[in-house]
């Protein structure tokens, strides 16, 4: 997704203005300007628009007519070495999943039943929790699910108040998402902040991969950049640029920004270096897509 500066006074200067308007997705433009504004443009995957509200979501229609994921439920009814639970696949549950001594073994939307194991006791009204990891990915659906309906009010809401449900690092991918939705929304200092947290607790276990080392700490530079910090943007960004384990794609998108921060602190041929190496790295990347059967 590319994200472009408004109002970019001097190529040697530049000086972004608080707010970025995103453009339909393409190949990077490089070097980093928009030939016909003369604006630098920016490039963070995470940061672009909403999906379609035509877009197919996790479990059809969508969360907003829907209760939203439990993170424990009951036991609704006992029969023949069985329990019936008023949880279902909308609260992460999947045939095989474990709650204790009950072994899951159908499942439907908002209900499912499950074989108690042998030494199992279990009641009616006896309650159940879903593991913390089961209940985190659920919620990441759902939130999905009503960012694509347009609700994003609601999806970072619910983010918000899944935070508390597991470990920092449990948690730090449901942050990320909730970066993005905040930023989304307009709320770009939220964004940054939820970022930055999110950065923080990347050993925290499990440990996050170079891969979403690299996608956070880029996104977070951007935002920098796009307040007008080049400063603080450095750090995440030579971070970022700094992980092995990244595909061509986003290790274009962080030297590509790189360069857009070069140009901000007047030193061009540091930019043109950059963005000819972020011009490499995008060109392996289509060179793989034409590989792609």
């Amino acid at each position: 997704m590319i994200v472009v500066w408004r109002g970019v006074a001097s190529r040697q200067a530049h000086q972004p203005s608080q707010q970025a308007r995103a453009i339909v997705p393409k190949p990077a433009i490089l070097p980093s300007l928009d030939a016909a504004n003369d604006r630098p443009v920016l490039l963070a995957g995470e940061l672009g628009p909403v999906p379609s509200h035509n877009t197919a979501v996790f479990r059809g229609a969508g969360a907003a007519t829907n209760r939203q994921p439990q993170s424990s439920g009951i036991v609704t009814a006992l029969a023949d070495g069985e329990a019936a639970l008023n949880l279902g696949s909308l609260d992460g549950l999947a045939k095989g999943s474990e709650l204790g001594p009950i072994v899951i073994t159908a499942v439907f939307r908002d209900h499912a039943r499950g074989r108690i194991v042998k030494g199992g006791a279990i009641r009616v009204n006896d309650r159940v929790s879903v593991p913390p990891a089961m209940h985190l990915a659920a919620v990441s659906h759902e939130v999905d699910a009503l960012a694509a309906s347009g609700d994003l009010d609601q999806a970072r809401a619910l983010a918000r108040n899944t935070l508390a449900a597991g470990s920092s690092g449990e948690t730090r991918t449901l942050l990320e998402r909730l970066a993005a939705l905040d930023y989304r929304a307009g709320a770009t200092d939220a964004a940054r902040e939820h970022y930055e947290a999110a950065a923080n607790n990347f050993y925290d276990p499990p440990a996050a991969s170079p891969s979403e080392q690299a996608v956070t700490l880029n996104s977070l530079g951007a935002l920098y950049l796009l307040r007008g910090d080049p400063r603080s943007a450095e750090k995440p960004l030579n971070q970022a640029v700094s992980q092995i384990a990244i595909d061509p794609g986003l290790r274009a998108q962080i030297l590509n920004n790189l360069g857009v921060l070069s140009e901000m602190n007047g030193d061009l041929a540091k930019a043109r270096d950059y963005y000819s190496r972020a011009h490499a790295q995008a060109n392996l990347t289509r060179l793989a897509n034409l590989k792609r059967p």
